[in-house]
């Protein structure tokens, strides 16, 4: 086989594999949050898996409805609570609670817990468990 051909060979087989370390692929075993889009306020991202190749996963774009914007902390399409270019009190500004904290008073639950209404803490969303050991 001449250098030309290995070559060739090579680069064939190279645009037909899933390069792993590729920043756009994901691991939809571990990676099960959505995450925020930074160029626009109303998408978000998930991670799906690839057919042939379950463990590893490409992001696709999803769109909050209407005027709403995607929030991390909760996990969801939310509304701005303030109109635009509104300045925050300083004692408004992080005002967080962790898992099973309390949210009565307005706290921003946070590391993917959301508040629950009727508990007034922060709890993991229906269906899923808190993994501690993180």
């Amino acid at each position: 086989m001449t250098r030309l051909h290995f070559v060739t060979l090579i680069l064939l087989a190279s645009q037909h594999s899933i390069n792993c370390n590729n920043p756009l692929n994901c691991n939809p075993n571990s990676e099960s949050l959505f995450v925020e889009d930074p160029t626009d306020r109303q998408a978000f991202f998930s991670c799906k898996p690839y057919v042939n190749y379950p463990s590893i996963g490409f992001w696709s774009r999803h769109y909050c409805p209407n005027d709403m914007h995607f929030e991390y902390s909760s996990q969801q399409c939310t509304t701005d609570s303030l109109p635009p270019n509104t300045v925050r009190e300083a004692n408004d500004l992080l005002q967080l609670a962790i898992l099973n904290g309390s949210c009565a008073h307005g706290e921003q639950c946070i590391g993917g817990t959301v508040c629950d209404p009727v508990q007034q803490r922060c709890l993991c969303p229906y269906g899923t468990v808190a993994l501690l050991g993180n």
